[in-house]
C-alpha cells in the first residue's frame, strides 16, 4: 500500500492477502544468509530489502529494493505469481522499476540500465496457502534508459510537491480525509 503522508491516522490499515503474506515471507527469508533451502535457487545480490531515502527538490522519497548489488548498483524485484512472467507482464512494473532506478542513480551516481523482474512461480493449495511450485525462477529483463530516469525525476519532484501541498493543507485543517 502506498503511503504518502507520515500520519498514521491518514494512512489506512494495511490490507493483506495470502499472496502478500507469501511475498513478505519470501522477502524476510531472502534476507537470511545463507538463504534458506526452499529459496536457495532464487537470485539474490549483496543485500535484500535495501532501503534508499533521497531528497529530490526538497521532497523525501523512499524505496525498498528487493535485492541490490553495490559493485555496479544493479537491483532486481522479486514477484511471486501464478503464471509465467513475460516481457509484457514485466512492463506493468516499468514505473516502479524506473522509480527505483532513479533513486539508485541519485544515491550512488550510477545504475545499470538493465534490471530484472525475478518471478517466483507459486500456486495456492486447497487450504488457501500460497506455496512455491518447485519450478525455477523466471528472470525477465527490463531496460530503463537515462531519458526515462530523467523524466521520472521531474515527475517525482512535481508530484512530491503536490502531495506536500495537500499534506500541509490537511495539517492546517483546510481539508479532511
Amino acid at each position: 500500500m502506498r503511503r504518502y503522508f507520515p500520519d498514521e491516522e491518514i494512512n489506512q490499515a494495511n490490507v493483506t492477502t495470502p499472496w502478500m503474506e507469501f511475498g513478505s515471507k519470501v522477502a524476510k527469508a531472502l534476507e537470511e544468509r545463507p538463504v534458506p533451502d526452499w529459496l536457495s535457487d532464487i537470485t539474490v545480490y549483496d543485500v535484500n530489502e535495501h532501503q534508499i531515502i533521497r531528497e529530490i527538490d526538497g521532497v523525501k522519497f523512499r524505496g525498498s529494493l528487493d535485492t541490490f548489488r553495490f559493485e555496479d548498483c544493479a537491483f532486481a524485484d522479486h514477484k511471486s505469481t501464478l503464471k509465467k512472467y513475460t516481457t509484457k507482464d514485466a512492463e506493468k512494473h516499468r514505473e516502479q522499476l524506473t522509480f527505483y532506478s532513479t533513486l539508485v542513480q541519485d544515491a550512488y551516481g550510477k545504475v545499470v540500465d538493465t534490471t530484472h523482474i525475478i518471478q517466483i512461480p507459486v500456486f495456492m493449495d486447497e487450504c488457501g496457502i500460497v506455496r512455491r511450485t518447485g519450478e525455477p525462477e523466471n528472470k525477465v529483463p527490463v531496460v530503463i534508459t537515462q531519458s526515462e530516469r530523467d523524466a521520472m525525476r521531474e515527475d517525482m519532484a512535481r508530484v512530491g510537491k503536490e502531495i506536500m501541498t495537500v499534506y500541509e493543507a490537511y495539517k492546517n485543517g483546510e481539508i479532511k480525509f
